[in-house]
């Protein structure tokens, strides 16, 4: 499952996540940490440019809007207190509001019919009765999520939103793309920014779990990975 963070008003894609379970709040948090830790943190874990093709970069939200699920959750009033003034639920009967991120999954989708290994075929009749083939799947998590950040760079960069430019931003040059109406409403002022500590992120959006260091391993929960030489083991 991807989430991806969305700016209502100039439809960009301002960041991500790909996480192997289910809807939750806890997921939702992290999608939020990949959109406002940086370019440089997010470059040095994933190996890729990240900077979804947006200028200014963005920033923690004044406001947030998703589903009533992920709100079924004392974290996300505790979110909320600490980085987020305000939350709102995606309003009923109101398609551009809500469908505007469904319509963003299936642009996603229909773009990695041809390009992602094991992958549904496009042309078929019964695209979601089909079943896919994972096993001929060539691709690792590191790479899927390299993948969607170009795929995200390219739409912020050249999905046409002529219909969003009215005639003064015409008149003042405004490129019709998200990144453009981004950058143009940045410029005169009605976009949102402010900083908040990198250390507030990371305690406040990423899960946090016990670990112990021995004299030859770091144990934290039950995974086994290598991690900057260090091998992480389940524990006991």
């Amino acid at each position: 499952m991807v989430y991806i963070i969305v700016d209502v008003w100039s439809t960009a894609i301002v960041g991500f996540y790909v996480c192997l379970t289910g809807p939750s709040w806890n997921t939702a948090k992290i999608s939020l940490f990949n959109a406002c830790a940086g370019p440089e943190l997010m470059d040095a874990f994933w190996g890729c440019p990240t900077l979804m093709g947006l200028n200014p970069l963005p920033t923690m939200c004044f406001a947030l809007m998703c589903d009533r699920g992920e709100y079924l959750s004392k974290g996300a009033s505790y979110t909320s207190l600490k980085l987020i003034p305000c939350l709102s639920y995606a309003p009923p009967y109101r398609p551009d509001l809500k469908g505007l991120v469904e319509v963003l999954h299936r642009i996603k989708k229909d773009a990695q019919y041809l390009f992602v290994p094991g992958a549904m075929d496009a042309r078929r009749a019964e695209l979601e009765l089909r079943k896919s083939r994972p096993a001929e799947s060539a691709l690792t998590l590191r790479e899927y999520v390299q993948y969607l950040y170009y795929l995200f760079d390219e739409y912020n960069l050249t999905a046409n939103r002529l219909h969003r430019i009215d005639a003064h931003m015409g008149a003042a040059g405004v490129f019709p793309s998200p990144a453009g109406l981004w950058r143009w409403g940045h410029m005169v002022g009605i976009g949102f920014r402010r900083a908040t500590a990198r250390d507030d992120l990371i305690s406040t959006l990423l899960p946090s779990a016990s670990a112990r260091v021995t004299q030859c391993k770091l144990v934290f929960c039950s995974s086994l990975q290598l991690f900057d030489g260090l091998v992480i083991t389940a524990s006991s």
